[in-house]
Parts: structure tokens; C-alpha cells; sequence
């Protein structure tokens, strides 16, 4: 493989990366956005209702989840450069 064809397999490897990455965190932005929405919606509706404690302790588990799932999903992944064609 010449230097010209490695250079441009490390290009297309990059760009698929920014690729992947892109649609992963507008993926998970309209999730974590959904969950927010929905759970405040809920809390709203039970604290009107009179419940206790209960939207307090649902915003608070639905935050922590949220939160540590966009930490946990900040692990490497994507595509690897094997994929893209031989390395040599």
C-alpha cells in the first residue's frame, strides 16, 4: 500500500468516525431531551395530585439515570480501521 493510499484510508476512516459520532449524540440528545420532557410532564401531573414525595423521587431517579448514561456511553466505539479495508 503506497503512502498516498494510507493517507486516504486515514481519511476515510476519520470521516466515517465524525459520521458515526455525529449521529450517535443527536441520538442520544433526543433521547436524554425525551426523557426530560416526559419525566417533568409526569412530576408536574403528580405533584398537582397531591403525591407526596413522589415527583421529587422520580425527577431525581430519572436525572441520576440520564446522567449516568451519557457518561456511560462516552466509551470509544465506532468504526475501527479494519473495517474500512486491509491496513498493512
Amino acid at each position: 500500500m503506497s503512502a498516498i493510499e494510507a493517507d486516504e484510508l486515514e481519511k476515510r476512516f476519520q470521516y466515517q468516525q465524525r459520521r458515526v459520532n455525529y449521529i450517535w449524540e443527536v441520538t442520544q440528545a433526543t433521547i436524554a431531551a425525551s426523557v426530560t420532557g416526559v419525566t417533568l410532564y409526569a412530576s408536574v401531573l403528580l405533584a398537582f395530585r397531591g403525591n407526596g414525595e413522589a415527583p421529587y423521587l422520580l425527577l431525581s431517579n430519572a436525572f441520576f439515570m440520564v446522567l449516568g448514561m451519557y457518561f456511560r456511553s462516552r466509551i470509544e466505539g465506532g468504526f475501527r480501521k479494519s473495517d474500512l479495508g486491509d491496513n498493512k
